[in-house]
């Protein structure tokens, strides 16, 4: 068999269905074709769904209970605020001698749907080294340690809606933090 050279260059031979003679015919579509686009045009439109609830509008929230306990053997402290509403954060500042304050963010670990409670928690591993200190996760303050402070707790618009003194002296980060005040949380 001979081989063109020009063989690659030729079009493949398209196979393409009678044109229908009458030209009413040729003018329509077929019955599946109008009915997909009905339907295509339907689901451009958009209803609400009527299974979603109205969107919760909690009222501020207050403090109905406060954790601040070391474990020893874990070597690790537990801040836990419970509150009565949905809380954007909850802040404690916290020291043991006055001279070094730590500030430390609890957030949301469990909320109600219907913004009836909410629970903020964090965990702070004990680190010997001050300068090792990350906010939000590691303390330098001992099991030990007589510690006190102030926490405050947030609405979900980030303004003061609660406040509590916690442990040992808390007056001893009235540099930083009272419950007189409105601070801004530091997320």
């Amino acid at each position: 068999m001979a081989h063109r050279r020009d063989q690659h260059l030729r079009r493949p031979r398209l196979i393409q269905p009678p044109r229908p003679t009458n030209p009413r015919v040729a003018r329509t579509r077929p019955l599946g074709f109008r009915v997909c686009g009905v339907l295509s045009l339907a689901g451009c439109l958009s209803f609400p769904p009527a299974d979603i609830p109205d969107p919760v509008h909690p009222p501020p929230p207050h403090i109905t209970d406060l954790t601040l306990e070391c474990a020893p053997e874990e070597e690790r402290w537990l801040f836990e605020v419970q509150a009565d509403a949905w809380a954007a954060a909850a802040q404690l500042w916290w020291t043991a001698d006055g001279d070094v304050i730590e500030s430390h963010l609890a957030l949301s670990v469990e909320a109600a749907a219907d913004g009836t409670s909410d629970r903020l928690r964090a965990r702070l591993d004990i680190v010997a080294d001050p300068r090792d200190v990350v906010s939000g996760r590691s303390t330098a303050l001992s099991c030990g340690a007589l510690a006190g402070g102030v926490v405050h707790l947030f609405d979900l618009d980030g303004q003061l809606s609660d406040c509590a003194q916690v442990g040992a002296e808390p007056a001893r980060v009235s540099a930083v933090a009272t419950c007189e005040e409105e601070p801004e949380p530091e997320l």
